[in-house]
């Protein structure tokens, strides 16, 4: 079976992980019995997004360019001429893949201006406690600052802005799916934030952001984490993609919606009691 592979323009393989945007890449494909013609290069988008596209009879992913001719290299194998990585909103995070026209597909990479999320296992941490999780991997040398941002702030309504990024990716309006999680106050009794505030990240390594839910009450909010660096004296800023906390009415499990990993994302849900305690699983 064909194996399709991100290189670097000095033809080293890419692994994966967060890419920084303006990077030459090539798009190569080996173990080829009919070589293939061309290769595109497919945006994956997050969960949001996915949910207005499906409903608009619209495919979970869309070509970034048009599609690269297949150079034939040494027996079985093809490659691109260099691809210059495009640069995603201010905050936001792009999952690309390429595939060629004999349905081969390549792995994922994540393009960001400087880091990226990837989703890891809630840890409940008490009746009415819920820790949801994120492994942030930076694609440069930063400290990092983090934070949890939520409906109701008002200093530069981050929150409302990140929506208008992800309103104009998607040319159509996320308020209305958004809707009953943007309270203009927390739940009754509800507090969130992020368990450790700062780090310092070496390029390409990650580390556990924990944001932690007080919900002691129904209700539910839409929420995203942030982080910010100076990067080479510019403010730097990336997103997770919006993700929702629901706990109803009848006191059963709460639901964490959307919870993918990425646009600025998809996982499935797996809720299960664990003593008592509320336990989400990404």
């Amino acid at each position: 079976m064909p194996t399709l592979r991100w290189r670097k323009s000095n033809g080293a393989i890419i692994p994966g992980g967060s890419i920084k945007p303006g990077k030459e890449m090539i798009l190569s494909g080996g173990g080829y019995h009919v070589l293939p013609r061309t290769f595109t290069v497919q945006r994956r988008y997050g969960a949001l997004l996915r949910r207005i596209r499906e409903h608009r009879g619209q495919p979970a992913a869309s070509p970034v360019d048009l599609p690269l001719d297949a150079i034939p290299q040494e027996v079985n194998a093809a490659i691109s001429e260099p691809w210059v990585l495009p640069t995603p909103g201010r905050r936001l995070k792009w999952r690309l893949f390429f595939e060629d026209d004999r349905l081969g597909r390549s792995g994922e990479i994540h393009l960001s201006r400087w880091g990226s999320f990837g989703p890891s296992i809630g840890v409940p941490t008490g009746p009415v406690e819920l820790g949801v999780q994120a492994d942030f991997t930076a694609s440069v040398d930063p400290v990092a600052r983090f934070r949890v941002l939520t409906p109701w702030q008002e200093e530069g309504v981050p929150f409302r802005d990140l929506l208008g990024e992800l309103v104009e990716e998607g040319d159509t309006a996320l308020d209305d799916l958004l809707e009953p999680y943007l309270p203009s106050a927390p739940p009754e009794g509800w507090k969130i934030g992020v368990s450790q505030d700062e780090f310092s990240i070496a390029e390409g390594e990650s580390v556990n952001v924990s944001a932690q839910i007080h919900a002691p009450t129904a209700g539910g909010i839409a929420f995203a984490l942030e982080m910010a660096a100076e990067v080479e004296g510019e403010i730097m800023i990336a997103c997770s993609d919006p993700m929702v906390v629901e706990v109803p009415e009848d006191g059963d499990q709460p639901a964490l919606l959307f919870s993918d990993g990425g646009d600025c994302g998809g996982a499935t849900q797996k809720r299960r009691r664990h003593r008592g305690r509320r336990v989400i699983r990404w």
